[in-house]
């Protein structure tokens, strides 16, 4: 089953964000020690939309590989069960070779295998030993990558070129007006009175031009033009202007505001998620955003990477009319810095009757934050009482718990309170939570389970007296003392 496929399933919209759901290596690094061994850089994104960097070795592939292979491969391939399904192949080890050589061989494979692996059925995906495997762990974080070869986007080679030999003065032409330090091969670096002859337009803000037979594109801002470019070459084709607009609504808690951005420029020319990005919150002044934009068939597509904005691009540009709106929707995110906590306080208590496994409360949980795909919260008993024989909790998995008894009967007398802590996380990122106190009072109950009386007033029925008879004996003393 394909990413696609799952993504259509409503089990698969069902997962927690923080579920790997892609995975690349970027880059191998050597680490040297008594061993000297290879390991892969890996990017992985998450159903969330959040990215970051793991390290692997081929022997925690191998080693994953064998757990699920135990857990899940059926027994005949052609006759799977439930709760088993047929996995990708994983490149075999190698003995004998350059270590590196083998290391970049396998970068490709590992790429399908990964690819193939996070595109099984969604209830695979939340098995413990994947999850851990593409977890980062804080030795992941903290370490520096070198290079990230992968990553990096395509850029044009960089050409040697020739100038114009024939009537150099007549060429268009800039000179350079400050130093210039280009980012990558295909950008110049220009020094302060040097002459760039021009090439093209490539949009409202840069140009292309070859200096000291190199050829690369640099910001107009840096150089003074001498002698413009023709019309032709600055305006496109026929001279035409081709304006290329978003027309974004940016959804706030207190209402819709709606702009066009245009920029007179071709949508031939990408920008990247994180330069849009960029753009819209300084366009709308609002920092934690998320972007989506409406497709042709008029769904909402999240707007998560460059491939994203390539793909609304692409529509875009299909449209025939010369000012293209592609419709871009905007929603402030709210970060999420709140731990949830209990909904209510709770009063809560047991019978000292009580039988086994008996459910005594229901408890839920708020958070002032507003998630984007709504709250999501987990529940569990703190590690100080999950061994404990007195209470135990039940995650409902829907937002709600159940407190259950472990005993048969309580003592109001050995022990006339409990209390009980209960840790309540989210699934949003970063992950909060908090531990909190159920306090449980032992009261004696009727048969029916009704409460009667509970803690101070629970010793005084156990040694035979009620309220009536401490009343009497009250007023008999104040009696004996007028007297």
């Amino acid at each position: 089953m394909s990413l696609q496929q799952l993504r259509d399933e409503s089990d698969f919209d069902q997962l927690p964000h923080n579920i790997p759901i892609s995975a690349t290596i970027a880059d191998i690094e050597e680490k040297k020690g008594f061993i000297d061994y290879f390991m892969f850089v890996i990017e992985v994104k998450t159903k969330g939309g959040s990215k970051y960097l793991i390290y692997r070795r081929y022997r925690e592939f191998f080693n994953l590989h064998q757990i699920l292979e135990d857990r899940y491969c059926p027994e005949d391939p052609d006759k799977p069960g439930p709760n088993t399904c047929v996995l990708p192949s994983l490149p075999g080890k190698v003995y004998i070779g350059n270590k590196k050589e083998i290391a970049e061989s396998r970068i490709p494979e590992l790429n399908t295998y990964m690819k193939r692996l996070l595109g099984l059925p969604a209830w695979l995906l939340l098995d413990e030993d994947l999850r851990m495997f593409f977890y980062q762990t804080d030795q992941d974080s903290q370490h520096q990558p070198r290079a990230l070869r992968r990553l990096r986007p395509p850029t044009r080679k960089v050409k040697t070129v020739e100038p114009p030999k024939s009537d150099l003065f007549s060429s268009p032409r800039a000179e350079a007006m400050f130093d210039f330090r280009g980012n990558g091969k295909a950008e110049l670096n220009l020094k302060r009175g040097e002459v760039i002859f021009l090439l093209r337009r490539v949009n409202a803000n840069w140009l292309e031009g070859t200096v000291n037979n190199q050829t690369g594109i640099f910001p107009q801002s840096f150089v003074k033009i001498i002698k413009p470019l023709p019309e032709s070459d600055s305006e496109g084709e026929g001279g035409a202007h081709t304006y290329s607009c978003l027309h974004c609504s940016l959804l706030t808690p207190s209402g819709v505001h709606t702009r066009d951005v245009c920029v007179q420029e071709d949508l031939t020319i990408q920008p990247t998620y994180k330069d849009l990005l960029s753009r819209m919150r300084d366009v709308f002044k609002v920092d934690d955003i998320a972007l989506n934009y409406r497709d042709p068939e008029g769904d909402l597509i999240r707007i998560l990477d460059d491939e994203d904005v390539q793909l609304m691009i692409k529509e875009g540009r299909d449209n025939p009319q010369q000012i293209i709106r592609v419709p871009v929707y905007i929603r402030v995110l709210d970060v999420n810095d709140n731990a949830p906590t209990f909904a209510t306080n709770y009063e809560t208590f047991v019978c000292e009757n009580a039988k086994a496994n008996q459910r005594i409360q229901t408890i839920s949980a708020t958070d002032p934050d507003d998630p984007l795909a709504g709250h999501r919260f987990f529940f569990g008993l703190a590690q100080e009482a999950a061994g404990k024989a007195n209470f135990s909790l039940c995650d409902n998995k829907d937002n709600t718990a159940g407190i259950l008894t472990r005993r048969n009967s309580y003592s109001s007398l050995q022990k006339s309170v409990y209390h009980v802590p209960v840790v309540i996380s989210d699934e949003e990122f970063p992950m909060q939570s908090s531990t909190n106190t159920l306090t449980i009072r032992v009261c004696t109950c009727d048969r029916e389970g009704n409460m009667k009386l509970c803690n101070a007033e629970a010793l005084t029925a156990r040694a035979g007296l009620s309220t009536g008879a401490l009343v009497a004996i009250l007023l008999c003393v104040i009696i004996l003392l007028s007297e």
